[in-house]
């Protein structure tokens, strides 16, 4: 595997697909093994009851902390992958 040259691509990947800002808490779904900020999650199945974007039903009690991102994202918190992430207009 090559090594990452801090594409956008890798920098969107250590976004939430709901809030789309750098992760905050990561946690897991195990039905589509997305990560998701837990916040944004507790929002989003507090609505619906179901996965944002596979639409499995879920719960927060089946997250699992996302441990070795959040390890990665510790690290990049104050450097330039901050600021590389785009922002969009807010959906609050």
């Amino acid at each position: 595997m090559p090594a990452s040259d801090g594409s956008v691509e890798d920098d969107l990947a250590l976004s939430c697909p709901i809030c789309l800002e750098l992760l905050s808490v990561p946690v897991m779904l195990p039905c589509c093994q997305q990560t998701f900020c837990k916040r944004c999650l507790r929002q989003a199945l507090g609505s619906s009851g179901s996965c944002p974007l596979c639409r499995s039903s879920a719960s927060l009690e089946q997250c699992l902390p996302n441990r070795s991102l959040e390890g990665l994202l510790e690290g990049c918190r104050g450097s330039d992958i901050e600021s590389s992430i785009p922002v969009w207009p807010s959906r609050r």
